[in-house]
């Protein structure tokens, strides 16, 4: 299963995830899911045992264009984003 981190701008997307891979945390810049119809339309996309890592290193980020934490899900042939608290 895997999470994404949504921001307002592409700027911040790339900045985090490569913030991401330099703590050794592996992403992908995705399209942002139509349902969430949200942001910059570019998010990062993280395994979610990565979870921990990723909400560390959003405690040190600028949190301006943060704009949610999202889990993947299938429901039938959809995937579903939903927010994690």
């Amino acid at each position: 299963m895997n999470i994404i981190v949504a921001f307002s701008s592409r700027n911040a997307s790339m900045r985090f995830s490569e913030a991401l891979r330099k703590g050794g945390v592996p992403s992908t810049l995705v399209n942002t899911p139509r349902d969430l119809s949200l942001g910059c339309g570019i998010s990062v996309r993280v395994e979610s045992r990565f979870t921990s890592k990723v909400q560390e290193l959003l405690m040190v980020t600028d949190k301006h264009s943060y704009l949610g934490t999202y889990k993947l899900m299938k429901s039938g042939s959809k995937t579903v984003a939903v927010p994690l608290r």
